[in-house]
């Protein structure tokens, strides 16, 4: 059964997403999304999808203004999430979380 909290503890917490400004917050029955300031690659609404046939993630990019998906990654382990979010979005890291 998927649970949205341990997803969003496996991405780094609550911590985490106030460190890259997540904000909107959503919990589903089997995804969390949320949205970030806007960045020069426009992926800044993030949509990450529990996969249960796989036990993985597939992780989905949005640009917030027209919708469109600019980016989708299929079998994702928990210990990749963080480093994806930050990487595909564009968001700088020291010691594990973002700066600004």
């Amino acid at each position: 059964m998927f649970d949205p909290d341990v997803l969003i503890d496996q991405l780094g917490g609550l911590d985490f997403l106030n460190a890259i400004h997540a904000r909107d917050l959503e919990k589903g029955k089997d995804y969390v999304s949320f949205l970030l300031p806007a960045n020069i690659r426009n992926k800044n609404h993030i949509k990450i999808i529990y996969d249960f046939g796989m036990d993985l993630y597939v992780m989905e990019f949005y640009d917030y203004e027209d919708g469109t998906l600019q980016e989708r990654i299929e079998d994702v382990y928990f210990d990749m999430l963080q480093g994806i979010v930050n990487e595909v979005a564009g968001i700088p890291v020291v010691d594990g979380y973002s700066v600004s």
